[in-house]
This record gives C-alpha cells, structure tokens and sequence, in this order.
C-alpha cells in the first residue's frame, strides 16, 4: 500500500509542475497586456493633453530657430495617426534681416518618432514623406552679391531632436520660385512650378542618399535690365546629394528658342559644372532682350560644351545660322566653331567661320 502511495504521489508532481508554469505564463501574459494597455494609455493621454503636440512642435520652431529662421503659421498642427505635422500659411523668415525664404499655402509632414516616451534626452525624427500646395520659395542676391540665405547656418551641435531625411519623398504643386540678382539686374518669377523627390533607386552604391529630382514650371518670366520675357517653360530631370547632381535633362522653351542640357555639377560649393549644350535662338527677340546695339535677325543653333567654375568658364560650341540679318546685312547658311575663356569681366575667343 505505501509503495502505491508514492507513485501515486510522485506522478501528481509533473501535473503540479505543469499548472505552475502555465501560471506563470498566464502572469506574465497579464503582465504584458498590462504594460501595453499602460502605454497606450500614455500615448492616448499625451495626444489629448497635448504634451506630444507641444513637444513635437516646439522642437520644430527650436531647430529652425538654431538655423537663424523664423517661423510663424496660422495652423500648426499635429495629427496622431500616421504622426503628421499640418501646416496652413505658413511663413519662413531669415531673423535677422527679415527677408522671406519660403511660405507654405498648405503643407503636410509626415514622420515617424524613435523612442517618444524613453528615459533619453534626444529623440530620432524620421522624415517620410513631404507635401506641399502653393509654396513658395524666395532666392534673392542683393547688389553686393549677399543672398537672404546668408544668416541662414546648419546646426552642428548638441540638439534635442535629430532629424532623418534619408527615405522622404516630397511632393510640390502649384508653387512659384523667385529668383532676383541685384548685381546684375536679373530676374525670375516661375508662378505653375511642381516638383517630385525621392531616393534614387541606385541609392545604396553610394556612400550618401541620393535623390531624384523631377522639376517642371509653365509660363515664367525673366526680366535683364528692363527687357522682359514671358511664356518660359522648363523641365527638369536629376540625380542629386549634398555633393553635386548629374543632369540627366534640362529642358527650356521661350519666345527666345529653346535649349537641352545634360551633364554634372561635381561640387555644389565652388559650383563646378560640365555640361552638354543643344539648342536653337530667334536673334531678333534674343538680341532685343540682351540689348545689343547691332540689329539682329534671323536664326541660329549651337551645339556644344560648358565647363567651370562659378562664373569663370570654357564655351566649345558650334553655331550655325540658314539666314542671319546683321546690320541690314544677309548672311546666309553661316557656320562657326568657337571656343572661349571667360574669367569675370575679362574673356579670350577665337573661332573660324563660314557662309555661303
């Protein structure tokens, strides 16, 4: 009889042993409900007291107040699901000087947060994605070559929020771009401008993200002196970084004739370019808007390259003209291979010519 008993006993210790542990689990299971409940709470709570908004917002005016921008906006609002920041009339300023860098009809931010609610003293803002409805973007130069964007530095120091733009996209419709230089009287106002951005697909062979660029404008104008032209319209194709930007296609239709360029900006800094050149021009209305003093007439095409440096470059072209009015004078069926230096106000050329 007691050897009955002990097995008996014994093999109601392995059942014992299993409703323990699934006890166990069971405590955890709560536990771990428990603890997801608890930060839903606090998310749920932080949203609706406005904690995450007020966060979120002020590190959006801080940074941009670290760069030397101001920022103001009749709505500035954050959206919970997806985590969206909502712009309406919006404007940026550079502080010191005043003078507008961009406004913002309606715009919209989304992005995702690493580590909102951890015991950490920075936070990861990641960029998704970027649109924007009648924007619009200032680039002024004044007559002592100093642009709005001159104030304007990138924080490099310690910061509270760290923002990623490594996989944003960005969508621009029906915004305009301004670009004026002082120096010398030149203008541009593009008013139907659209753009998409996103990461190029051969993105991961570089070293930094890289981006595709789609930019195209209707009806622009462009202003030297006081002669002006309208009905400008330009596309634009480009793979680009922080480093330079390959022009896969840069299209430009005008009253004035049309040009293709192709090529590569190596450095954005010092603005070093080799570029491809393919294109036609009326004399007649290109003269009037350049103000040469010979009448000119008739029609002209170039083919050719641009490579330099800022302002100081080389021109190798071809030009040809089937009919070329100069001073009363008709030429006909003129053709021309040239090659210049140019360096600031000073220049060197030389060139055979032809015609019949």
């Amino acid at each position: 009889m007691s050897s009955e008993r002990e097995i008996a006993e014994n093999g109601s210790e392995p059942k014992k042993r299993r409703r323990g542990r699934l006890r166990l689990a069971g405590i955890i299971l709560l536990g771990l409900a428990g603890v997801l409940l608890l930060l839903a709470a606090i998310v749920f709570f932080a949203f609706k007291s406005g904690f995450a908004d007020s966060y979120i917002k002020n590190q959006f005016v801080e940074t941009l107040a670290s760069m030397g921008v101001t920022f103001r906006a009749e709505k500035f609002a954050l959206q919970a699901t997806p985590l969206a920041l909502e712009l309406e009339n919006a404007e940026f300023y550079n502080s010191k000087t005043r003078q507008p860098l961009a406004s913002i009809k309606k715009g919209r931010i989304e992005f995702t947060i690493t580590d909102l609610f951890a015991w950490r003293l920075t936070r990861e803002i990641r960029v998704e994605s970027t649109e924007l409805n009648g924007a619009q973007f200032w680039i002024i130069f004044d007559e002592n070559g100093r642009s709005n964007f001159a104030d304007i530095v990138q924080t490099s120091g310690p910061s509270r929020i760290n923002l990623k733009y490594e996989s944003a996209a960005v969508k621009v419709i029906n915004s305009a771009i301004h670009f004026g230089d002082g120096q010398r009287a030149i203008s541009f106002d593009a008013e139907n401008v659209s753009a998409d951005i996103a990461p190029a697909v051969d993105d991961s062979l570089f070293e930094e993200p890289r981006y595709q660029i789609n930019i195209a404008g209707l009806s622009a104008t462009a202003v030297y002196e006081t002669r002006r032209t309208e009905n400008i319209d330009f596309t634009i194709r480009a793979v680009a970084d922080s480093r330079g930007a390959d022009i896969q296609d840069l299209r430009v239709d005008s009253p004035l004739g049309s040009a293709v360029l192709s090529g590569k900006i190596s450095n954005w800094q010092s603005f070093e370019y080799d570029l491809n050149l393919d294109g036609s021009l009326d004399l007649a209305k290109t003269g009037y808007f350049l103000g040469l003093e010979a009448a000119v007439g008739g029609d002209g095409t170039f083919k050719g390259k641009l490579k330099g440096q800022g302002e100081d470059f080389r021109i190798e072209a071809e030009l040809g003209s089937q009919k070329l009015i100069l001073d009363n004078i008709l030429v006909k069926n003129l053709g021309s291979n040239i090659s210049a230096t140019i360096r600031g106000a000073e220049y060197a050329a030389q060139g055979k010519a032809f015609a019949d």
